[in-house]
């Protein structure tokens, strides 16, 4: 990091959420749990880029967050299982309203 002192550095913003998404899971009794917050939402991804975003600033970076192009293919999983839940979510809206 030392090479890179003082200059900006860009980020694939979406690779670093998704990879914090993943990597940064609590554990509770054997079990993998995501960090959240009180509402149960999922914060896993915040407090990574904010420790890593302040480890660069620390080093002299100045890092550059940058939300561009389609997603990384190791996300294709995870995109299809969303579309996947999306599907049966407005098949069984579907069938509620008809049941009134």
């Amino acid at each position: 990091l030392k090479n890179y002192f003082g200059r900006r550095i860009a980020i694939d913003a979406s690779m670093s959420i998704y990879q914090f998404v993943i990597a940064m899971k609590g554990f509770s009794d054997g079990q993998g749990l995501e960090l959240t917050n009180e509402n149960g939402e999922v914060t896993s991804h915040l407090n990574g880029l904010f420790s890593r975003t302040l480890r660069m600033i620390d080093e002299g970076l100045k890092p550059i967050y940058v939300f561009d192009g389609k997603p990384p293919e190791m996300k294709r999983s995870e995109l299809e299982g969303r579309k996947q839940k999306a599907q049966e979510a407005q098949q069984q809206f579907e069938k509620a309203k008809e049941a009134g």
